[in-house]
């Protein structure tokens, strides 16, 4: 197999727009899935093509989807350390749920 200098070019702009992407989804998880979404194929690949899964991952998980997405883009698969990166981002999820559920029933029972 030839390598070129173009083929390690894209190599690497391919694993910076995977950081960039988690980067910016650790702010804003469901608009880098959507830039994932329309910019690469990497959401098909990661999850067979499921139009279901992806979009119940867009709208109750982003984080654990991002991180699943993110770690098959790097490696290929989801195996090993990459599934505690994907546990993490479930828990991240759970946390960002229950505190704001947490906030408005604080915030119910101020008013």
């Amino acid at each position: 197999m030839r390598v070129t200098l173009m083929s390690l070019v894209m190599r690497k702009v391919s694993f910076m727009c995977g950081c960039l992407s988690l980067a910016l989804g650790s702010l804003t998880p469901r608009f880098s899935l959507v830039l994932i979404a329309l910019f690469t194929d990497r959401i098909s690949q990661s999850l067979d093509g499921s139009l279901f899964t992806a979009f119940v991952g867009w709208l109750f998980l982003p984080i654990t989807e991002l991180c699943y997405v993110v770690m098959f883009w790097w490696n290929g698969d989801v195996s090993g350390f990459s599934w505690f990166v994907v546990a993490l981002g479930f828990l991240l999820d759970l946390s960002s749920t229950w505190g704001t559920f947490h906030w408005r029933s604080t915030r119910r029972a101020q008013s």
